[in-house]
């Protein structure tokens, strides 16, 4: 699933040359970086790591008031010298956004609506969120999951997202002598960073689980498709509520990645589910260049880079 906020170009079905694509994950302070080459025959990574900003991206009031072009410099500042010490050089900047800065639920709509109902709908459920949601202040995308023609409802994803945030990611990438490319949904980038590198997905019944300091996300793919997404409040410790969320999916497998993900956790899964459990492994498709530095810490944190993955891979 993708649900692009921003901008972007065409797509790209073949490349003549190699090109760059850097996807960059916030959440909360934390910023993920990767880079991948792209050519005629799949991916290398060129360059990936993590560092704490010292921008709190999940404090809406960052984001406007008349200092927002300084704290773009400073968060521009930030990644530039980030990008100096990994070796990125890609100018199609792609950032995906953790749930916390965001607004992202799952609700039924009426299958009849057309674009400007959905869109209509999708306002109300924002202003539930956010009392000063508004066409002019936040931008809305839906996504139909799944519909039951019994009833004429669709279950479907509604994400909305301030415009200034939007803004302040565009200009950060224009003070970096980059372009806007991508804006996502971090949940959603790392679902894509599942699909490309586990093309069986679609014999089984999957949940896909991302797991942070702060919440659970979940979408639950049958057919390779998403069928259902959820967030739940997650502390790291409540793993009772994870083993009924997991039974309560039907999966048959299930892929966990994010920073609070771990092998303890799969194998704790595993055990009491007596289903396969694993961390999402990010990399199986891309070639990973024996010269890349800090190479052995990403091979060791590889589950963390899903999201950051998922979404310097697209190029559309």
């Amino acid at each position: 699933m993708s649900l692009s906020l921003a901008e972007h170009g065409p797509m790209l079905t073949s490349f003549k040359k190699p090109e760059r694509f850097t996807g960059i994950i916030l959440e909360h302070s934390h910023v993920t970086v990767v880079e991948l080459t792209h050519n005629a025959n799949g991916c290398t990574l060129t360059a990936a790591g993590s560092y704490e900003s010292q921008v709190k991206f999940d404090n809406p009031a960052l984001f406007s008031g008349d200092d927002i072009h300084q704290r773009e410099k400073a968060f521009a500042a930030e990644l530039k010298d980030v990008f100096k010490s990994l070796g990125v050089s890609a100018k199609r900047l792609s950032f995906g956004m953790n749930t916390g800065m965001l607004m992202l639920q799952t609700v039924p709509m009426d299958t009849v609506l057309d674009a400007r109902g959905r869109k209509e709908q999708a306002l109300w459920e924002l202003r539930q969120f956010a009392d000063d949601a508004g066409d002019s202040s936040h931008a809305v995308v839906t996504y139909r999951l799944s519909e039951d023609a019994s009833t004429g409802v669709a279950q479907t994803v509604v994400v909305g997202v301030r415009k200034a945030f939007v803004s302040f990611l565009k200009g950060t990438a224009e003070l970096l002598k980059g372009s806007l490319h991508i804006v996502d949904v971090q949940h959603f980038c790392a679902e894509n960073a599942l699909k490309e590198n586990y093309p069986s997905l679609a014999e089984q019944p999957t949940l896909m689980i991302g797991m942070d300091d702060t919440a659970l996300t979940a979408s639950t793919i049958v057919h390779g498709t998403s069928v259902d997404v959820q967030i739940r409040p997650f502390t790291g410790n409540d793993t009772r509520m994870v083993f009924d969320f997991v039974r309560a999916s039907g999966a048959e497998q299930v892929f966990i990645h994010g920073s609070a993900a771990s092998y303890q956790t799969c194998e704790s899964l595993a055990r009491s589910l007596n289903i396969p459990v694993a961390l999402i492994d990010p990399f199986k498709i891309v070639v990973l260049p024996a010269s890349l530095k800090g190479l052995a810490d990403i091979k060791a944190r590889r589950h963390e880079f899903t999201a950051a993955v998922g979404l310097a891979m697209r190029t559309e």
